[in-house]
C-alpha cells in the first residue's frame, strides 16, 4: 500500500485487505493509520 502526502509517498508492507478496506472506510483515516498502519513501512 501506498500513501502519497505533499512531496512524498510511503510505502507500507503486509497491510491485509481487510486492514486496507478498513482503512478506505474510516471516518478518520488520521486515526486508522495512527492505530493500524503506522510502523509497517517497506524496508
Amino acid at each position: 500500500m501506498s500513501i502519497e502526502l505533499p512531496g512524498r509517498t510511503y510505502n507500507y508492507c503486509n497491510i491485509t485487505r481487510r486492514n486496507f478496506d478498513s482503512f478506505e472506510g474510516a471516518g478518520s483515516k488520521g486515526a486508522y493509520f495512527n492505530r493500524h498502519i503506522k510502523g509497517l513501512e517497506c524496508a
